[in-house]
């Protein structure tokens, strides 16, 4: 399971947006640490590193967007976790979760 919200999707530019990605191992063995990467469209924004999981332990993993440079419009931001693909996986398509951000303000 994977999840993935915003605390603001109607940001003005310049705010914070936090981003909590909610990963859980819904496997039957141990998930080693790994990472979670952000990104905004085809731009990384962060790799935030990820605990180990036992089966069926969820953790939230946060990352803060700071938008003062981020040009008006519609952002597509995406949580990838299990970065590098560290943990074998009998689904790796289940890693990805995005979200649309639109920020406002006056930069193009």
């Amino acid at each position: 399971m994977f999840n993935l919200t915003a605390s603001n999707n109607q940001a003005k530019q310049g705010d914070k947006v936090t981003f909590t990605a909610t990963i859980k191992n819904q496997g039957q063995a141990n998930a080693a640490a790994s990472k979670t990467q952000f990104k905004d469209g085809n731009t990384v924004l962060g790799l935030v590193d990820t605990s180990a999981l036992s089966p069926g332990q969820t953790v939230n993993v946060l990352f803060n967007w700071y938008t003062a440079s981020a040009k008006k419009g519609n952002h597509t931001i995406t949580a990838i976790a299990d970065q590098p693909n560290t943990v074998l996986e009998s689904n790796e398509a289940n890693n990805t979760r995005s979200i649309t951000v639109s920020i406002q303000g006056n930069k193009t």
